[in-house]
């Protein structure tokens, strides 16, 4: 496993990890959340997601609607929703591979979504800010250096959801740097802010090297190019012009037309379409 979503309590979904491959095709009956993963993968996707303040999903190209559209109908609990990413980096031949993951926690106010938490990885260290009105709260801790994807889904991400739950202790006021207006910070400022050393330790050595930090883009899920839900309108008859391949599916009636006319594309065809529905369990026979 190398990246991986997480959604909780989001459009359906209940504490669901969905392993993302080089190539992914989402298949399934309507309304059971295929375009729902997709347009959250299309945010996701993009470092920009994690420069937008609070509106988050403010986003031309997906509208998910306020929040009581995007939490799950079928909840227990419909106050907060969750996303999250977990990725792997390739990394240098010393060092490895490094993984970097972010969860996010959001609650409605004034009937939109807005982080109320939000735990990543940040210079080898779980960082977690808790945003209570007007104060943001953070603390960090340990992770273990030779950390995989693997370990994250079984063992960290579930600590940091326990975390979002409770909302924990230990928590420090983050100062806000003067000149900042009020209200939420860019999420990279605030971590930043986060990563200095209290007040009652030392300074750093002139000698000591600089931590690094792993900035929102090491946080975004895979650059993707994503492909419309493949489907076609009905036409009253299906002529045969020269259509060129559509991304929506408009030239498949032509296509399947067309392979129908030999005795053996067609059996092909209808060999394959079978397998299609045993898989997928979408169908018997067709």
């Amino acid at each position: 496993m190398k990246q991986c979503i997480f959604i909780d309590n989001f459009r359906g979904f209940s504490n669901t990890y969905i392993q993302l491959a080089d190539v992914n095709f989402l298949v399934g009956e309507n309304s059971t959340g295929k375009t729902s993963v997709l347009g959250l993968l299309k945010l996701l996707s993009s470092s920009t997601f994690f420069f937008m303040g609070q509106d988050f999903f403010a986003d031309k190209d997906v509208t998910f609607g306020n929040f009581a559209d995007m939490v799950s109908v079928h909840a227990e609990d419909r106050s907060y929703f969750r996303v999250g990413i977990i990725k792997e980096h390739p990394g240098d031949k010393k060092s490895g591979p490094a993984v970097n993951a972010v969860l996010l926690t959001f609650r409605e106010r004034g009937g939109v979504p807005r982080l109320s938490q939000l735990t990543c990885t940040v210079a080898g260290r779980s960082a977690h800010l808790c945003f209570n009105g007007k104060r943001t709260l953070y603390k960090s801790s340990d992770l273990p250096s030779d950390m995989t994807v693997r370990d994250l889904v079984d063992t960290i991400m579930p600590s940091w959801i326990n975390e979002h739950r409770t909302e924990g202790h230990g928590y420090r006021t983050l100062s806000i740097p003067k000149g900042v207006p009020e209200g939420p910070l860019p999420i990279f400022v605030m971590l930043i802010c986060a990563l200095q050393p209290p007040r009652e330790q030392k300074p750093q050595s002139k000698n000591a090297k600089p931590r690094s930090v792993s900035m929102p883009g090491s946080w975004a899920g895979p650059e993707l190019i994503w492909v419309a839900p493949i489907r076609t309108k009905p036409k009253r008859t299906y002529d045969e012009p020269e259509i060129e391949f559509s991304s929506e599916g408009s030239h498949t009636p032509y296509l399947i037309k067309r392979m129908l006319r030999s005795h053996s594309d067609a059996k092909k065809f209808h060999n394959f379409i079978r397998r299609v529905g045993d898989a997928s369990g979408l169908f018997q026979s067709i």
